[in-house]
């Protein structure tokens, strides 16, 4: 027997069998094949035939190829079943255009069109079953084609996102592909815009990005700047050319009220304004962008300026700055500017108040033109300044004639020409000088007086001609007056006298016509020189005041600082307090930046002024333990908006539906609020009724305030009333078994989060504050530590002192400057100049006999400086009119050149009118 032929398990392992047959006379030989075939079936096997991911609600595109196998995994190639034997089923499988083939030649089921319903992506397996046999497919169905985008961690679009102007949008803009099922789509490379109206202004500008591997783009936070109201923002995608459905974002934009948009002036308005009188209360105030006045502003940011309108173009490089008078304790918001002067030059003003604002811009106000008439008519003067005259008794009219062709107008006390519409007359007489002159001249036909008529305010004299052979001693002065007599003014008008020299001799008299034609020419450039050296030391005091106030300054702040603890050097001082104010400020950052405990509920948008904000936003409380069984107790009220006026909390309330609790200030009975001030109730008549146990203290003295001080002791006070915290629950009980004996005790809290109520209650859930982590952010931030207010204090101050370091620097530089430019050569020369000019006018009036002019004589026509020293700011305007005199002498120009003779025009220069002959 031979032994068994073991068959292999493959139908493809065919085998070739030798059988040998061997003895000492024989060798025999035979050989068979074995061929294995198939067992009975016994299992199903898939395969298929590509990859096996398909994207939701598409169809698979590969095939499932099936057959049926042995036990060795041989198909099985004799079958005669038909496609409904096999069964395919799967979770979520949709069999719509599920088909199943039998492959006769292949003798396989060939399955196609395998697409799964709608549903969530993942693993998703197939079981094919035939007869008692089956097999699991598994195939990976992922999002489908990216078809919507979906905003991130915004629950509720259909409500308006409400948002100050230039502020951020409370979560920043992260969107996310899906396909039409809300199935994340993880498509890269997609554009993501962000679609806006022109009239809003969104920052950062740029509003394209790209989404990442996982499908996302994050926006970031925006900030939004637009007008009141409500506006839309639409997110627009497009894939494979196909526009997306993307969400709109509703945007209702809430005025920002610390956000200064204009200055409002309040003045009592006249058509105009007398010249040099007082001006109106101007009152200015600064108005936010919901219509009310922004109260937290420095006296010192607001400024104003007027300057004379030329030509109706406002010339602002002239203008003077006022600042403002400090306001009231009980006027917080105004600011005024009282008892400024109007300018002595008549014509037409603007005023503009100013604003700096914190970010280095300024608010100006609408222009103000008011119109300067001239004041109160006080003095009769010539329209243009006439010489010296020198007169004779001769035959010749020429030496007897006194003036020719003057013109005389009425001015005010600041030299305006005024009195248009005044009638009378101008009597003209002649003066002695001294007493002792008993002879006086007389005007031609022997008359004393001469009489002219004053018509609309101005009178022409077309000459005045002494008496021929008139009386008069020989080489006298005289003076010649003219008196306006105006029956319609009722105050007196002070007359116009002008001096002259009398002679007997007309050789005499030609000769010392030209002495006072020269003295004329040395008195006006003695004056001229006199300005500017005036005009050089009036600046250099104001350079010197300067240096002082700026030493004064930077003394006063280093005394401030040694009070810090801060010490300075003496040299190469700016460069130690950079170093030293980067250290300060990198160190004020650092602490900011350290994680402190913060309240996690979202703030409510401040509109207004009238809304203060939610309760959990308007206190801080340092101790981790009081603030967190502080914030227990508050609870739900601290999600409540406070506000000052009912109104403001009904408009809340109409805005979120009702859904956001309010509390408005004003409807609060103040009467029953607790003192503030009032000890705590085991101390009466200040001692100690007990020795208490704990350390307790009131609840509010917990608690600091940022901002609205006052009005958080209102709400705080009502709802904390006098709620006491202890350490612990036996301090608690021990303290308020001694207090019922004496008096009313409240509700007691404790520092491990017990609480007792005000009836005695406590114990259970209710009455045992929660972990810190559980109250979900609902908790009292801490406030930075004091350390931190001091560093701000210290840079403040070091800011200062720097500036006032600078500022010390470039006044003494200003100063070594002036004191140098007023010891050059050329202002030696000069003042040599301006020596010999008054030697040579002191002996020509001691040759005329005239009475010798004061230093620097003062011409009535000469305008006045306007008085602005009110002002913070020097007034530069009349210096640079005097300047021009020291100009033109540096030219060249001054008046010593008109010793040859010739006859100057010396005009008059008078406030609002050209000086010319009236006809």
């Amino acid at each position: 027997m031979l032994p068994d032929v073991k068959v292999p398990t493959s139908v493809t392992d065919v085998r070739y069998c030798l059988v040998t047959f061997l003895d000492d006379h024989v060798s025999l030989e035979s050989g068979f094949i074995v061929r294995p075939v198939p067992d009975e079936p016994k299992n199903i096997k898939c395969k298929l035939k590509g990859s096996n991911v398909l994207q939701m609600g598409e169809k698979l595109q590969a095939e499932i190829e099936v057959m049926i196998t042995d036990q060795h995994g041989n198909q099985i190639q004799n079958l005669t079943s038909s496609v409904n034997s096999l069964g395919i089923s799967g979770n979520g499988l949709d069999k719509t255009d599920l088909t199943t083939v039998w492959q006769a030649d292949t003798q396989t089921f060939c399955v196609k069109g395998v697409r799964f319903k709608p549903g969530h992506p993942g693993i998703k397996e197939l079981c094919f079953a035939w007869h008692e046999f089956s097999h699991f497919l598994r195939l990976n169905v992922i999002a489908g084609p990216p078809a919507k985008l979906i905003l991130m961690d915004w629950t509720d679009l259909e409500e308006s996102v409400s948002v100050i102007n230039g502020k951020e949008l409370p979560k920043p803009l992260t969107v996310q592909l899906c396909d039409q099922w809300d199935n994340p789509s993880p498509e890269p490379n997609v554009k993501i815009s962000l679609v806006k109206p022109d009239i809003i202004k969104i920052t950062p500008s740029n509003h394209l990005c790209k989404t990442d591997e996982k499908g996302r783009a994050n926006l970031g936070v925006l900030s939004i700047h637009a007008p009141r109201g409500d506006h839309i923002l639409q997110l627009k995608a497009t894939y494979k050319k196909t526009t997306l459905d993307c969400p709109v974002i509703k945007v209702n934009v809430l005025p920002d009220p610390d956000n200064p948009v204009l200055l409002n002036v309040k003045y009592e308005k006249k058509d105009a304004f007398a010249a040099g009188s007082t001006f109106p209360d101007f009152i200015i105030s600064v108005i936010s962008e919901d219509g009310s006045i922004i109260k937290n502003i420095k006296a010192g940011r607001i400024s104003m300026k007027i300057w004379k309108v030329e030509s109706r173009e406002t010339r602002l490089l002239n203008a003077t700055t006022f600042g403002c008078t400090i306001t009231k304790d009980n006027d917080e918001g105004f600011f005024y500017f009282r008892d400024r002067k109007v300018p002595e030059q008549v014509g037409t003003y603007g005023i503009q108040s100013a604003y700096a604002t914190d970010k280095g811009n300024t608010l100006l106000s609408e222009q103000i033109i008011v119109e300067v008439v001239p004041n109160e008519p006080t003095q009769l003067m010539p329209a243009s300044l006439p010489r010296t005259p020198v007169v004779s008794n001769a035959d010749c009219v020429a030496s007897r004639t006194l003036v020719k062709d003057l013109s005389l107008i009425i001015m005010d006390k600041y030299k305006n020409w005024t009195g248009n519409d005044l009638d009378g007359k101008i009597i003209a007489r002649i003066k002695r000088s001294t007493e002792k002159d008993a002879d006086i001249p007389l005007f031609q036909g022997k008359t004393s007086t001469v009489e002219f008529p004053f018509h609309k305010g101005i009178a022409e004299i077309e000459a005045l001609v002494l008496a021929e052979n008139s009386p008069g001693r020989d080489s006298t002065e005289y003076i010649l007056e003219f008196e306006p007599v105006i029956p319609t003014l009722k105050s007196h008008l002070k007359s116009y006298c002008l001096q002259f020299m009398f002679y007997n001799d007309f050789k005499m008299q030609q000769q010392m016509a030209t002495l006072t034609k020269e003295r004329d020419n040395l008195a006006q450039s003695r004056d001229a020189y006199r300005k500017c050296f005036d005009t050089a030391n009036l600046i250099l005091s104001e350079i010197k005041s300067k240096v002082q106030e700026a030493e004064r300054k930077e003394a006063l702040l280093k005394a401030e600082l040694k009070k810090e603890q801060i010490e300075l050097p003496q040299i190469n001082i700016i460069p130690y307090v950079d170093s030293l104010l980067e250290n300060k400020i990198s160190e004020q950052i650092e602490i900011k930046n350290q994680p402190r405990r913060t309240c996690a509920i979202a703030s409510y948008p401040k509109g207004s002024h009238e809304v203060l904000g939610k309760v959990a936003h308007l206190a801080q409380i340092e101790d981790n333990k009081a603030a967190k069984v502080i914030s227990w107790h508050l609870g739900s009220d601290m999600d409540c908006v406070v506000t000052l006026t009912t109104a403001a909390a009904r408009r809340i309330f109409d805005e979120t539906q009702g859904r956001q609790q309010v509390l408005p200030l004003d409807s609060i009975y103040k009467k029953n609020l607790p003192d503030w001030n009032r000890p705590l109730p085991h101390l009466q008549n200040g001692r100690n009724c007990f020795d208490p146990v704990g350390n307790p203290v009131f609840a509010r003295d917990l608690l600091t305030f940022p901002e609205h001080q006052e009005s958080c002791r209102t709400v705080f006070g009502l709802l904390l009333r006098d709620t006491i915290i202890v350490d612990n629950l036996d301090a608690a009980n021990h303290y308020r078994k001694e207090i019922v004996k004496i008096a009313y005790c409240p509700t007691l809290l404790t520092r491990e989060g017990d609480r007792i109520l005000s009836n005695g209650k406590f114990g259970g859930f209710q009455n045992k504050a929660p972990a810190m982590d559980q109250l979900r952010g609902m908790v009292f931030g801490a406030p930075l530590p004091q350390y931190y207010y001091n560093l701000s204090k210290q840079i403040e101050l070091i800011q200062q002192y720097r500036t006032a370091v600078v500022r010390l620097n470039k006044a003494n530089e200003e100063l070594e400057a002036r004191e140098q430019s007023l010891n050059s050569p050329k202002e030696q020369k000069k003042k040599k100049e301006l020596a010999e000019i008054e030697r040579n006018l002191k002996s020509i009036e001691k040759k005329i006999g005239m009475t010798p002019t004061d230093r620097c004589r003062k011409s009535p026509l000469q305008p006045e400086v306007l008085d602005m020293n009110d002002s913070p700011i020097p007034p530069k305007r009349p210096r640079r009119e005097i300047l021009k005199i020291c100009t033109a002498q540096k030219n060249g120009s001054h008046l010593l050149s008109q010793r040859d003779g010739s006859k100057p025009q010396l005009t008059s220069e008078i406030n609002g009118s050209s000086g010319k002959k009236k006809t």
